[in-house]
């Protein structure tokens, strides 16, 4: 299971970091918010760790050393879990358009089976 949540947070984020990187007003623009200069310079660090973050787990994807899996599944858990429990309210107060709900379904994806996967053992 721990390839297939590399695999998938990959898939999630690394587009999503090229993209905030070149264009952040365009990415968050198709969430229905709008950023200003200041805005564009976070959204642009943000997509930067994104770009990271998903590069690093494509790389490990094949890993099989316990400490590595197990740091895999926990930062995925975080991650994921943090970003539903951002985006959420933020989504239930109106404050994007429904095109959110993609991300927190992807999220909550990625971030169940890291959830399950501990909860079995992996990495252990």
């Amino acid at each position: 299971m721990v390839r297939i949540i590399c695999i998938l947070t990959a898939i999630l984020v690394i587009p999503f970091g090229i993209a905030a990187v070149l264009a952040p007003a365009m990415v968050f623009g198709q969430f229905g918010m709008t950023i200003d200069v200041v805005g564009a310079v976070v959204a642009r660090g943000y997509g930067a760790t994104a770009l990271g973050y998903g590069i690093v787990f494509l790389m490990l994807r094949n890993a099989v050393e316990r400490g590595v899996v197990l740091a895999l599944l926990v930062g995925a858990l975080v991650f994921n879990g943090l970003e539903v429990l951002v985006q959420v309210p933020f989504a239930f107060a109106g404050l994007a358009n429904a095109m959110i709900w993609v991300t927190i379904c992807g999220h909550a994806l990625v971030g169940g089976l890291a959830a399950v996967a501990l909860v079995r053992g992996e990495g252990r």
